[in-house]
């Protein structure tokens, strides 16, 4: 059974395409470099089932079409406009924020490349110009700025997020 955990939106369908069962979907992950990206995962009532790629064709920077095996008519295709498609994240290499929502994020550890282990994401800022992570720590809350330039790495699977931040911001 696959779990909310272990997949990420990766786009939405927005529109039955041809008379195939063809669709246009928009994505906002970096799926199409992976060769063994096979699948797409989709939320139908409530349990996240696999449906496998016959073809797609990326039309654009930002849309793609797919031909899903078992959808063979432009009826059965728009059942599915404008539900969400998943991939597991073992496939993803780059994630949209701005797509999935900064609350993904929360009950990420964090670490620091000086100082190690600081503490798990318990909330995210978003009322500043500049994005905070809340980082509960062993005795305090710690505000971080969520800046590509301070990240290292991500780790999607272990729900682990490598910083290096300047000397004295955790002091602050």
């Amino acid at each position: 059974m696959i779990t909310e955990n272990e997949i990420l939106p990766i786009g939405k369908i927005i529109k039955s395409h041809k008379t195939g069962g063809e669709m246009i979907f928009a994505f906002f992950a970096d799926i199409f470099d992976n060769k063994d990206f096979t699948y797409y995962i989709l939320d139908i009532d409530g349990i996240f089932v696999p449906f496998f790629i016959d073809e797609y064709k990326i039309n654009s920077a930002q849309t793609a079409w797919v031909k899903i095996d078992g959808i063979n008519n432009q009826k059965e295709a728009k059942y599915f406009v404008g539900k969400t498609l998943y991939a597991p994240i073992k496939f993803l290499k780059k994630v949209n924020t701005d797509k999935i929502g900064f609350e993904y994020f929360n009950d990420f550890e964090i670490y620091d490349k000086s100082y190690g282990f600081l503490g798990k994401v318990i909330d995210i800022d978003q009322t500043t110009a500049n994005i905070l992570l809340i980082i509960q720590t062993d005795n305090r809350e710690l505000l971080i700025p969520f800046v590509e330039s301070y990240i290292i790495d991500i780790d999607h699977n272990t729900k682990e997020i490598f910083v290096n931040l300047p000397q004295g911001l955790i002091d602050l």
